[in-house]
């Protein structure tokens, strides 16, 4: 069973547990997926860069194996498939 944990110390929105092999309890090895959901303000590329940092953070004070970020686009004037789209980003320091 995968457990959804909301708000781990670093104010992530949502940190997924998902225990390895099936197991469950205590002590059971995990991998941990923090997801930060944002709705796009602004400049796209200038939030995103910030917005990683951020989950990267965030991955970094929930010992997250992988972060993800959501970004909502609320913008009128855009049909679905312009609003929904995916990219892979290498991952950037906190403290860069």
């Amino acid at each position: 069973m995968t457990r959804l944990v909301r708000g781990c110390r670093g104010r992530t929105d949502l940190l997924l547990i998902w225990p390895r092999g099936g197991a469950e309890g205590p002590g059971v090895p995990a991998d941990r997926f923090a997801v930060e959901c944002k709705v796009f303000h602004g400049s796209l590329e200038r939030t995103i860069t910030e917005w990683l940092a951020q989950t990267a953070g965030y991955m970094d004070r929930c010992a997250a194996h992988a972060g993800h970020l959501v970004i909502f686009d609320r913008r009128e004037g855009k049909v679905r498939d312009e609003k929904v789209s995916g990219a892979t980003k290498p991952r950037v320091d906190a403290g860069s």
